[in-house]
């Protein structure tokens, strides 16, 4: 079979488990193929199954973030589940946070913050313990998002912007 060069196209598609990289097919042949990706990567996502994980079960969880193998998960109810196995086992990290909906979640090497109904908690060492951190910062509240830059964090609040260096 002979290829015009003015014809020739580079592809490339990825799925999650197989790579499919196609290298000077001309539009018919690369056609046929791309639909045949498209119908297997579409089978793939079909039949991807979720299992449950051992935790934290029977809670709202509304915020997951990860750090390395440790996940932290913050449920509707005020506690903090963190997990240092990439999820086989949790354990409640909560030392510190009031009973308030646990909105958002960061994690930032050993630091996290806790977005709840009543302001910003931190902790420096992995979620085993929790202050406050609502001095100068956004309304009670809390903020809906949060950011790090270098030393610095950010809080998106409905009230504006805010940052800390701590």
């Amino acid at each position: 079979m002979r290829l015009d060069l003015y014809r020739i196209e580079l592809f490339c598609l990825t799925t999650h488990k197989n790579a499919l990289y196609l290298y000077g097919i001309n539009k018919k042949i690369m056609k046929k193929i791309y639909l045949s990706a498209i119908i297997t990567l579409c089978v793939n996502i079909a039949t991807a199954q979720w299992q449950p994980t051992s935790g934290p079960s029977g809670r709202y969880v509304s915020q997951v973030v990860s750090n390395g193998t440790d996940v932290f998960a913050g449920t509707i109810g005020g506690v903090v589940f963190r997990s240092s196995d990439n999820g086989s086992s949790w354990t409640p990290v909560s030392n510190g946070l009031p009973e308030l909906n646990i909105y958002i979640l960061a994690v930032n090497g050993t630091k996290v913050f806790a977005s709840t109904g009543n302001g910003i908690f931190f902790s420096a060492n992995s979620a085993a313990s929790w202050i406050p951190a609502n001095g100068g910062t956004p309304p009670p509240g809390g903020a809906s998002c949060f950011c790090f830059a270098g030393t610095k964090t950010f809080a998106g609040t409905n009230d504006g912007l805010y940052v800390t260096s701590n």
